[in-house]
């Protein structure tokens, strides 16, 4: 993820691949800190199907962390963004 933030890509879906392997790690000792890890996958992912798989995650626990409208957000900017 440190080379993640420099910029540096290897022309895989690394970045996305780690942000999604450290939010699934946090998911059950800290989902505060696991929901922004699934944004950052969101952010860095290069793959659509990364970016919509982690938005469905972060959906699923902002509505677990009592963020219904955000909940909500998310979603609906999946459909929107990836409709297959």
């Amino acid at each position: 993820l440190q080379s993640c933030e420099y910029g540096r890509k290897s022309g895989r879906d690394d970045c996305g691949d780690a942000a999604s392997r450290k939010a699934l790690l946090l998911e059950r000792s800290n989902p505060h800190a696991a929901y922004s890890a699934w944004l950052v996958a969101v952010q860095r992912g290069q793959s659509p199907r990364t970016q919509a798989r982690a938005l469905v995650r972060a959906a699923t626990l902002a509505e677990e962390l009592e963020s219904k409208q955000r909940a909500r957000e998310l979603a609906w900017q999946c459909v929107e963004s990836f409709p297959d």
